[in-house]
């Protein structure tokens, strides 16, 4: 129902886009989407509703720039499993020089126990909440210079895309590569204020926090959640955000949690809480 609704209200105005900037949609993007100009803002966030669109002119750009959703849990899952274990493991080498049982002993105290590989991982959950947030509305949704062509195309890559296109399925999900620098920009943090250990229990929180919220942001672009106690909550993520995509693009800046817009106040002007 919220997906025809959208078709209806926007067709128009997609039509008129297409028009006006002289954008072939059928045609390579990122090579026309500059010509747009000052202009850039308006029509990146005025949506087009077909389902699929090609980024690149050249085959090989353009396989590596879509990601199935199924490809998140394959990659991130197995990388999370092996940051709990080595957040737990001790592996001093006590048989080479220099390095007694008493100095081994003493290094391996920072492994974790069970418990705090719990508190840093749910940490490092709770982390990753915020990033979400902070990296959707300061980045993803930067004040753009329409005079450049090169920011122009940079911010379509980055973000631009998405909502000029939101219901291609091969482009709702993070490309694991790109993911890949994310990660270690912040486990550099973490180990600036942590221990290498407590860095990887965060870290695996923090991954694990990004594929709830790439899961949670398929679906709440092609899902059709129902009437139960976990759907309900769904439906109510999948209609935040949805306005942000189709009405108001400054607010709701939280895929997975409305927690951070509920305290910068970024939610969108309806009663989240009462929604059903």
């Amino acid at each position: 129902v919220v997906v025809v609704a959208v078709v209806v209200v926007f067709e128009a105005a997609t039509m008129a886009a297409s028009k006006d900037y002289k954008i072939d949609y059928s045609a390579p993007m990122l090579s026309q989407v500059g010509s747009v100009g000052t202009d850039y803002d308006t029509w990146v966030h005025t949506p087009v509703m077909q389902k699929s669109f090609r980024m690149f002119k050249y085959d090989f750009f353009e396989v590596f720039s879509k990601t199935s959703w199924w490809v998140i849990p394959t990659v991130w899952v197995p990388i999370v499993c092996w940051l709990l274990f080595k957040s737990m493991e001790c592996s001093v080498p006590i048989q080479e020089e220099n390095v007694t049982e008493e100095v081994a002993e003493k290094m391996c105290d920072d492994s974790l126990s069970v418990t705090g590989v719990v508190f840093f991982f749910a940490f490092g959950a709770f982390c990753w909440t915020l990033l979400e947030y902070i990296l959707h509305r300061f980045l993803f949704h930067a004040p753009i210079d329409g005079t450049s062509v090169f920011f122009i195309k940079f911010h379509f890559l980055l973000h631009g895309q998405h909502h000029k296109f939101p219901m291609d399925k091969g482009r709702l999900v993070f490309p694991p590569a790109a993911g890949i620098v994310f990660a270690q920009l912040f486990y550099s943090t973490y180990i600036l204020f942590f221990s290498e250990h407590k860095s990887l229990a965060i870290e695996a929180g923090t991954i694990s926090g990004y594929i709830v919220y790439d899961m949670v942001h398929y679906y709440t672009h092609w899902g059709n959640p129902e009437s139960s106690f976990i759907t309900n909550l769904i439906y109510k993520l999948k209609r935040s955000h949805m306005r942000h995509h189709f009405k108001d693009c400054s607010h709701g800046y939280g895929i997975s949690s409305p927690f951070w817009d509920r305290v910068f106040g970024t939610m969108h002007p309806f009663n989240f809480a009462k929604m059903k």
